[in-house]
């Protein structure tokens, strides 16, 4: 194989605004995380590691240290330097879009980078004291999985790498040339060393050397500069060796960037695009995306390096330039056959055609399952046993707002789900409300489908109010082994994940990276696939809409009541502009709240029937047909009820000390409503803005309990479930009482098929 080199790499001042910015139409950026702790992983391959028992506290194991939080932010505020006047002040989330792989310190990195990049530009200022504004950070989603973790994730293409290692002639060789190395370092890690191990053992060795900790004499001649540098750095070139591999490596990143230039052009307007994509990953990532380009040099591209792709418009023509910034210096890259660094889009096109595939799974024949290794997420099967009470009666305890938990120290675990903040109207509502007066509206600048300032204000207190009650439990220091966040993959709530997070845990002395900023990422996973059947399986689970149409036009009670409601839902067709169900009357319900929380003027036809009356009522009975019966209820809400419990039993069959403590959940009002409802504690309402349930799990005299909790518009209160004889429930009875709920069945799977499994 021709060795790859690095070509056309110019050295530019850091803040240099290209001539050609004028006409700058997209950027995309793939960025490293910043400055991590060790990983365990490396623990199997350097069993004589002196800090194999660290802690790495505050940032734990892998973790993103002070120093990567700066260095991440600092890539920020150069892209707001190089690109801020074509960008914009303001963060629009129409434009602008922020991806990482599903690793904290990956997710961390990519939420401070759009804090340098978005600092809240006036009219965004939610906080008079804080000089930061929420921006989502989404996963990939998983059919995408092969861009990031492909080294780690595809059994087959590890296969392919090893016999390319025992087979071709140069790298034999050189493996030969390096037995004496390789030996050496296995004396001194403890395990037998090959060319891929020794690429981890640097990286951990940096990570050990970023923590100031004192490495072990061996090292002194090989680094961090010398022969184990120069092997770490050659271990991209083997993972890029041949087409094959460039294809399933950078060849993907290409591809992906191709689609969104794609989807650029084929667009009706500028704004309705995204024109800034960063996203966010590994160092292996930005080394394949370079060999791909034909232009990598080996070596080990460093915290918060990055590969930037630009798109331009000159002279009527589209024109990429690509450059790559290391180590804080920024460098133009000159693309192998291109005459210059703006290389034509269609002659860029051409160049990397043969690098790039459709569909890398089936043309190398692989099932999904061969490149991805996923937990299964099947919750532990229990006996079912009962039928739900669909008239059992809420008995509730008022409580002061901010009471401090009474038996704090018997608290073990805390699990809450909460609805988004207050956001602005639904883009996909002009389907069913055609005649919206504000269809036309942008929402400027929080955009479509997106947290209002009052959103994220009450959502941050929400945060606060945690804060308060459970303080003393939770401790000071946000611990990413002890506190995890999840959010439905929704702008609005994963901005309000992250703005609880944010009032539940700002950064104490040990945690803070900023002299004046007061506050600190924090992860929140938002994985697409497992939103569709948490959080949104009413609209996204094939069986659970058919079994619901089935329901409504075959069920008694329910075909009466809808022959009830006819003379409502006409009226509301006719001033919407086309026909609706009852479903569709409780989104345009919730979008006619939006509007009216915006301030706007409502039409005349609202008045009697919205935000009180027939209109309210028709919404807030949507969470009751949601869970209608046994079969959508386990497509549903038993789904989160079993996700609780599946997170329980890890706790009790677990060490204390190594589960976590607290799991926050952002969802929506159909969430809350539902779970209500399968506790048979629902009263007729529309959960409100950032209303929450809190599943409280304690330990009092060696006996698990359980408590929930329900905060809605500000007022705390404990529920008395059906079937337990106090607000403090056996855990043995609420796991007789939920079991007929929760399915063990693959969530997906189950989705597209045609009836509900066990």
């Amino acid at each position: 194989m021709t060795a790859l080199v690095l070509l056309g790499f110019v050295s530019l001042a850091s803040f240099f605004v290209d001539s050609s910015a004028r006409e700058l139409k997209m950027i995309q950026v793939m960025f490293r995380h910043g400055d991590r702790a060790p990983t365990t992983a490396v623990k199997e391959i350097y069993p004589l590691d002196p800090y194999a028992n660290e802690t790495w506290y505050p940032e734990g194991w892998g973790g993103l240290t002070n120093v990567g939080k700066r260095r991440a932010y600092e890539l920020g505020l150069f892209l707001r330097s190089r690109y801020g006047d074509w960008l914009g002040n303001e963060y629009l989330n129409q434009t602008s879009q922020f991806r990482s792989s599903n690793v904290d310190r990956v997710i961390m990195s990519a939420q401070l980078l759009a804090a340098g990049l978005y600092p809240p530009h006036k009219i965004q200022r939610w906080d008079p004291m804080l000089n930061w504004q929420p921006i989502p950070v989404h996963l990939i989603s998983d059919s995408k999985n092969i861009l990031y973790s492909l080294k780690f994730t595809c059994p087959k293409y590890e296969a392919m790498r090893n016999e390319l290692e025992n087979t071709d002639e140069h790298l034999v060789r050189r493996a030969e040339n390096f037995t004496d190395f390789f030996q050496f370092l296995s004396r001194h890690v403890g395990t037998k060393v090959g060319q891929q191990e020794a690429n981890e053992i640097y990286e951990q060795l940096y990570a050990e050397m970023g923590e100031h900790v004192k490495l072990p004499e061996w090292t002194e001649e090989i680094f961090p500069n010398g022969k184990l540098r120069d092997v770490a750095g050659y271990d991209y070139v083997i993972q890029s060796y041949n087409k094959s591999m460039i294809q399933l490596n950078g060849g993907q990143w290409i591809r992906e960037w191709l689609e969104n230039v794609d989807n650029y052009l084929n667009g009706s307007s500028l704004s309705g695009n995204q024109i800034g994509f960063f996203y966010g990953g590994h160092e292996y990532n930005l080394a394949s995306i370079l060999a791909a380009l034909g232009v990598f040099k080996p070596h080990v591209p460093y915290y918060s390096s990055a590969v930037i792709f630009e798109l331009s418009k000159i002279d009527d023509k589209y024109f990429v330039k690509v450059l790559y910034r290391n180590r804080g210096n920024l460098m133009k890259i000159h693309l192998p056959d291109c005459q210059s660094f703006h290389c034509p889009l269609d002659t860029f096109r051409e160049l990397y055609s043969d690098v790039i595939l459709d569909d890398p799974y089936t043309f190398y024949l692989f099932r999904l399952n061969d490149c991805k290794r996923l937990d299964s997420g099947h919750t532990p099967g229990f006996k079912f046993k009962s039928e739900m009470s669909s008239s059992s009666l809420l008995i509730v305890i008022w409580l002061t707002l901010a009471c401090t938990q009474s038996y704090a120290e018997e608290l073990k675990l805390l699990q809450v789900i909460f609805r988004h903040g207050d956001r602005t109207p639904v883009y996909a509502m002009r389907n069913i409300y055609p005649l919206d007066p504000y269809v036309n509206e942008t929402w400027y600048p929080n955009g479509w489908d997106s947290l209002t300032k009052s959103g994220k204000i009450r959502a941050h207190q929400l945060g606060l109010f945690l804060r308060e009650r459970y303080g003393s439990f939770l401790g000071d220091v946000y611990l990413k082994d002890k506190f995890v966040f999840h959010s439905s993959n929704t702008h609005r709530a994963i901005l309000t994940t992250q703005l609880v997070a944010a009032g539940l845990f700002p950064p104490t002395e040990v945690e803070r990276w900023h002299p004046t900023l007061d506050w600190q990422p924090i992860p929140v996973y938002s994985d697409p696939v497992t939103s569709s059947f948490l959080y949104m399986y009413s609209k996204q689970c094939p069986l659970f809409i058919t079994l619901r149409r089935e329901l409504e036009e075959t069920d008694e009670k329910l075909v009466r009541r809808a022959q009830g409601l006819k003379e409502t839902l006409d009226f509301v067709s006719r001033h919407v502009g086309v026909q609706v169900t009852q479903e569709e009357v409780a989104l345009i319900y919730q979008n006619l709240y939006a509007e009216f929380q915006e301030n706007k003027v409502l039409p005349q036809w609202t008045n009697g029937i919205f935000p009180d009356g027939k209109m309210k009522d028709i919404a807030s009975y949507e969470y009751v047909i949601q869970n209608y019966n046994k079969s959508l209820i386990r497509l549903g809400t038993g789904r989160m009820i079993g996700e609780w419990m599946k997170n329980i039993d890890n706790f009790l069959n677990g060490t204390e000390s190594g589960n976590p403590k607290a799991i926050f959940y952002g969802a929506h009002e159909l969430n809350i409503g539902g779970i209500l409802v399968v506790l048979g504690v629902f009263e007729s309402h529309i959960p409100f803005y950032t209303s929450a349930i809190i599943l409280e799990l304690s330990k009092v005299n060696n006996e698990y309990f359980i408590k929930f909790l329900y905060r809605n518009n500000g007022v705390l209160r404990e529920l008395l479930i059906p079937g337990c004889s106090s607000a403090n429930c056996s855990l043995q009875t609420f796991r007789e009482l939920v079991a007929d709920f929760i399915s063990i069945d693959d969530p997906v799977a189950q989705c597209k098929g045609t009836k509900v499994l066990s």
